[in-house]
């Protein structure tokens, strides 16, 4: 049984030529303005710098001119910091406070998700991407837009959140759902032979 459940991820890298620019923008005396740090904590992010990166994109979440789409996006970003400094419940919260903004977006439905299924807490995993399933509104107007969290992602998930339940009905089921967004999938296709093994040693008993 298996699926692509994941943290936000910050996107590609470009190596640290964008960090140094804004590190020597700030040494010049240079302030800022929120779009400018919001992109500066991902940098930080980007290259390790975990701490640094948690307090710049904290005190960007306070900023007054950000706009939307980088709060809800900074809020998954600052989750991302916490995790990797083992500050699981701190990063919840981050997750959390990104729903406060606007509508859920799928992408943070699916981080809480992910945040339950890997502490075991299958039911209130399976509440959050059901979440993810019903948020329609994606990013707007050059937002970070992860795709497969607009149906693949929370649908693979279920499935594996109701197979560790035992409920195989409603795993077999939400595997279906998940290949009509992706029929190329290996998750989606290895769940299949799992699920055909499974019948099959039904059939048997």
């Amino acid at each position: 049984m298996d699926a692509p459940i994941r943290h936000a991820k910050s996107g590609p890298g470009s190596g640290d030529r964008n960090l140094r620019i804004y590190e020597k923008q700030l040494k010049q005396g240079a302030q800022l303005d929120a779009r400018q740090t919001y992109y500066y904590g991902r940098e930080l992010l980007d290259n390790g710098r975990y701490d640094q990166a948690e307090k710049v994109l904290e005190e960007f979440l306070t900023r007054k001119d950000a706009w939307t789409e980088n709060q809800i996006d900074a809020c998954r970003q600052l989750a991302v910091c916490r995790y990797r400094q083992k500050k699981d419940e701190e990063a919840l919260e981050a997750l959390l406070q990104g729903l406060t903004f606007d509508e859920p977006r799928a992408e943070t439905c699916c981080d809480i998700g992910r945040h339950f299924f890997d502490r075991g807490r299958y039911p209130a995993a399976v509440f959050w991407y059901r979440a993810a399933l019903l948020a329609q509104k994606r990013p707007q107007g050059g937002g970070f837009v992860d795709e497969d969290c607009y149906g693949f992602l929370p649908c693979i998930s279920l499935c594996l959140c109701c197979d560790r339940m035992g409920d195989m009905v409603r795993a077999r089921r939400y595997n279906e759902m998940a290949g009509k967004f992706r029929p190329q999938s290996p998750y989606y296709l290895h769940n299949l032979e799992y699920f055909g093994k499974y019948m099959e040693k039904q059939k048997n008993l």
